[in-house]
């Protein structure tokens, strides 16, 4: 797949020290995926990847990442086909199935690009972009550390973690999504973390 960095896509730290890139690749059809990442120097061999929701784009997980603060751990989150600034019809998709295999190609993309195991990724999805993750779970069966749906099907937050002896992905909590709660638990890497969104004014 091919792989290029915006002109200018590239930043120096910000307040939160990450430093912010904007890049695009060509998927599976040709189509220009748009992505976004967020680094740190102490970042090692370790990252989350974000999936939007429907009609959204990756620059609404920023106050997120800040707040996560996590100084050994890359960030990674694309605009969908037709979302943001990736090509395609607005909102649209031939069939759902273009966006799993859009996102099996971004993630090893991901891992080859910038050298992170997937075994070593964790994957966070809002809305529809959980039900993606669970789909390229079902599809693919790659070993991952951890993956969080936030408010994904049923109305529902679900957290899974990767079962090593069972070979399978399962699940770990359940909250509901009346009290928007984004959690993502690794148990490898070590992180537990829960963040709230400032209230709405």
């Amino acid at each position: 797949m091919e792989q290029r960095t915006l002109a200018g896509g590239t930043t120096e730290p910000d307040s939160s020290g990450y430093i912010m890139g904007e890049h695009s690749m060509k998927s599976w059809d040709g189509t220009e995926i748009f992505y976004r990442s967020w680094q740190r120097g102490l970042a090692k061999g370790q990252a989350v990847i974000l999936f939007h929701g429907g009609h959204e784009h990756s620059g609404r997980f920023q106050d997120l990442i800040e707040r996560l603060d996590l100084r050994q751990v890359s960030f990674f989150a694309w605009d969908a086909r037709g979302h943001g600034r990736s090509a395609g019809k607005r909102g649209y998709a031939r069939h759902f199935h273009d966006f799993i295999r859009d996102a099996d190609g971004f993630i090893q993309h991901v891992s080859t690009r910038y050298k992170i195991p997937i075994e070593n990724m964790a994957f966070l999805g809002h809305s529809v972009g959980s039900v993606i993750i669970s789909a390229w779970l079902h599809d693919y069966a790659r070993q991952i550390r951890g993956a969080s749906q936030v408010q994904g099907c049923c109305g529902q937050t679900e957290q899974f973690s990767f079962c090593a002896e069972r070979g399978c992905v399962v699940p770990t909590s359940r909250s509901t999504s009346a009290q928007y709660q984004a959690v993502l638990f690794v148990p490898a890497l070590r992180l537990e973390l829960r963040t709230q969104p400032r209230s709405a004014k």
